[in-house]
Order: structure tokens, then sequence, then C-alpha cells
């Protein structure tokens, strides 16, 4: 096409009039403004007079329409939010949830939108639909045959399906680029470092005096706690972190030294808070994530015999350092073995077993339904008086057992199993590949280490837990579609 040619399309689109502009902008945008005027009618008949309710959904229509057009800003909000899970925001008095479930909500909405506006339905990823929705069937009946029907009907609903759209299927369709992707494992890491500094200062300065033994506790601004008051929460958070340090360390080195040697160190730091908090769970993670990576990930590591040199260096010049904060950690661990927060805390989980078992003989295959166990616990009068109310399975394995029966179990670790197996195998595609292989690698260690560190702990349907998995599959679907080119291009 000339450039006089051009020259006049441009000077006939700008002498266009501003009717057909706007009918434009309009066609553009239909999908937003229909669902925009459809939420205002609909709010003005289910709340007229309360106008807080309908102001803020009026934003959150405003943000969806703002997050269709910048997606990435809700994966960082995301990033940035997903370990402050016992910070709620309260819509009324029944509805609540922590600001990343929240963001998650409406990033959900934002991509559907901006998927039909796109007409990109036929490129969206749902991962392993099929297995979710096996154990989808299996959970809706166990929900039929309940006595709490309808928890567990809300409950399958969220968290359920909630985590497997907002923390699986949105980042399979987001994270489309390495940049992308490193976005967000920094994001993780930053966010998880800066927690760990706050929690090492709270505990130090400015927590209550510790009775039995000084261990490290998520830190608090007064009354606000938006991890929660639990060493675990904190833990689980570390045990997140250390791999994407790693991945980060590794990597960064080879372009930055100086950036590289910080984060080598700052993961020292990180294994620091996580053998303070003197978490059993945490412990028993970080030996696998040690174990894991002299199997798997230092055979194919990126400048193995450089980093063997830094390792034997670092090694000797403070293996007194190092032997002397082990045996201090160790000596705390057996002091809080021998203490009563121990055998309470051990009672605790055995009670709940033997509560979680009967509720499993009650109804072997299907159990007795999602969102049940809390509801029993509840109505155990020995169990409050010992332990008080509102606890929920202490465990993975306990609440789907107890809840979803055998056959929901099978099928969730069946799920489960297929995601990482999946990833597992472009894995073994990457092994020429050096740091593509690090980077799955280190995702991969972090689905296991919360997934591990979930058979003991209650955090399994948040994005602690979810966020990871969610990772790791953008991150296979990406370095699959670069392996596919690379054997077009071949």
């Amino acid at each position: 096409m000339s450039f006089l040619n051009k020259s006049r399309i441009i000077l006939q689109q700008n002498n266009r009039n501003p009717f057909s502009k706007a009918v434009d902008l309009f066609m553009e945008y239909r999908w937003e403004i229909l669902l925009f005027l459809l939420l205002i009618i609909v709010l003005m008949f289910i709340t007229p007079a309360n106008y807080q309710l309908l102001a803020g959904l009026i934003l959150t229509a405003g943000i969806i329409f703002w997050l269709n057009l910048k997606p990435s800003w809700g994966l960082w909000l995301i990033g940035l939010t997903f370990p402050f899970i016992n910070w709620q925001i309260y819509l009324s008095q029944n509805l609540n949830a922590p600001p990343v479930d929240w963001i998650g909500l409406i990033l959900l909405f934002a991509t559907l939108v901006l998927t039909l506006r796109t007409n990109s339905y036929r490129q969206f990823k749902l991962p392993l639909l099929l297995y979710f929705l096996i154990f989808f069937m299996v959970a809706l009946i166990s929900v039929g045959q309940s006595y709490f029907w309808e928890i567990g009907l809300k409950y399958i609903l969220r968290p359920y399906l909630f985590c497997y759209l907002v923390y699986l299927v949105l980042p399979a369709n987001l994270i489309k680029s390495e940049q992308r992707l490193w976005q967000m494992i920094k994001l993780i890491y930053l966010v998880s470092l800066l927690v760990a500094l706050l929690s090492l200062l709270y505990s130090i300065f400015f927590a209550p005096e510790q009775n039995e033994i000084f261990r490290m506790v998520p830190f608090s601004l007064g009354n606000f706690q938006p991890l929660g008051s639990n060493q675990n929460l904190l833990a689980e958070l570390m045990v997140l972190a250390v791999p994407l340090a790693a991945c980060l360390g590794f990597i960064t080195y080879q372009r930055h030294k100086l950036f590289g040697r910080l984060i080598m160190v700052s993961i020292f730091f990180l294994v620091a808070v996580l053998l303070l908090t003197l978490s059993r769970a945490g412990w028993l993670v970080l030996g696998l994530q040690i174990i894991f990576f002299w199997l798997w990930i230092w055979p194919n590591l990126p400048n193995r015999d450089l980093w063997r040199k830094k390792f034997k260096q670092f090694f000797q010049n403070y293996l007194a350092l190092f032997l002397l904060f082990t045996l201090m950690a160790g000596f705390l661990m057996l002091q809080l073995f021998s203490s009563p927060v121990v055998s309470s805390s051990d009672s605790n989980r055995i009670l709940q077993w033997k509560i979680g078992l009967e509720m499993l003989r009650s109804n072997y295959l299907f159990g007795t339904g999602p969102g049940s166990f809390m509801e029993v616990l509840n109505r155990d009068p020995y169990f409050q008086y010992e332990f008080g109310s509102n606890l929920d399975a202490h465990g993975l394995a306990l609440k789907l057992l107890s809840e979803v029966g055998i056959l929901g179990t099978l099928f969730f670790i069946l799920f489960l199993f297929i995601l990482l197996r999946r990833g597992v195998k472009i894995l073994l595609k990457l092994k020429d590949r050096q740091n593509e292989y690090l980077i799955l690698s280190c995702l991969l260690l972090t689905c296991v280490s919360a997934l591990v560190f979930q058979l003991f702990n209650t955090s399994y349907l948040t994005a602690k837990m979810w966020l990871p998995l969610g990772i790791f599959t953008a991150a296979a679907y990406l370095y699959e579609r670069k392996i596919y080119e690379k054997k077009s291009s071949g």
C-alpha cells in the first residue's frame, strides 16, 4: 500500500463523525458495558437502600473493566496478597473473604469478559478439567447424602471450584510469557522475604512473652494479624519461598553477580526463620527439599562446578557458625518435644483422626459431605471442652477421607498426580536447556513442598496450596509450547 493511500485512510478515520466513533467504542467494549448495566439493574432491585454495598459493587464493576484491559495487574495483586489469609474483608456479616480471594474473583470475571470480547474462548485453557469434574461429581454425590447438605453445597463452590478456577485456571491462561512467570516468582519471593523480616523483628521485640520456648511467629500490627498467629502459617510460607529463592539466586547470578549473591544469602535467612518457627512439618519439608535438590536439581544445575567451589568455600568459612545455629535450633526443638505444647497438639490431632475415622465409617465411599468436619467437631462436647471450636481438620488427608470418603480422596489424589506428572514429563524434555529445567524443577519442588506441608496443616483450600500449582501448570504450558515451536522450526 502506497504512502498516499495510507494517508487517505488515516484522514478518513479522523474525519468520521462522533456517532460512528461511539458505535465503534460500544462494539469494542460491548460485553463490559452490558455487564455493567446488568449489574446496576440487578443491584437496584436487590439492595435499593444499601448505598454502601451498591457503591462498592459499582466500583468492583469498574475494576473488572480495568483488569480486563490490564490482567497482569490482577496477577501481581494475587502474588502480593496470597499469604494473608487471616485478613478478612466483610461485605456483610456472613459474606467475607481474604483480599486475595476478592481480587481473584474480580480477576476471574475480568478474564471471562476479556475472553468474550476478543472471541478467544477456544484458546481458553481448563487444565485437567475432566479429572477435576470427576472429583466434583463425587463431592456432589457426597453432598446429596449429607446431613449438612446446605453447607456442603456452598463448600464445593467455595473453596473447591473457586480454588480451581481462580488459582489454577487463571494463572494457566494469564501467564503467557517467561517475563510474566518471572514476575510472579519475584513477587512471591519478595513478599515472603518481607514477611520473614517483619516476623523476626516482631518475635524478638514485640511478641508477647512465651512461657514455654522461644519460637518465631507471624508478625502482627496491634490486633491486626494478616497471616494469623500460629507459627505454622509462617512456616508454610517459608517452605514455598526457599525453592523460589534458589531458582532466582542461581539464574540471577549469571547476569548480576551481586544480586545473585544477595539472593543466595537470603536463602539462609529464610531457612533460619523456618527452623526457628520450630514447626515439625516445616522441618520435615525442609529435609525433603534438601534431598530433592541434591538428587534432582544438582546433577543438571547450570555452572555446577562453579557452585561446587562456592559451596565448599562457604562451608569452610562458616561451618562453625552453621553448626552452632543448627545445634541451637535442635536444642529448642528437643525442648519443644518435651513441653505440654506438643503433647496438647498431638492429643488434638489424635482425637481429630478418631472423629474423622468415625465419620468415614458412616459412609466409606462418600464420607459425610464437604465442609462437615468442622460442624461435627463443633458438636463434640469433649473436643470443644479440651481444644475449643471452629477448628478444621489438621491435614488434607483427614479432611478428604472424612468429608468425601475413599472415592473422593482417590479422585483428588489422581487429579494432583496427573497435574504433577504432566509437568514432570515436560521437565524431562528440558534437560538440555538448563535454566528452564532449573525454573520448572524449583516450581515443582514448591508444589511438592506445599502439598506435603498441608498433610499436617489447614491451609489446603487456600491460595497457599493452589497458587503454586497454578504457576507450575502455567510454566509447564509455556515450556511445552517452546519445545513444540523449537521442533517445528527445526
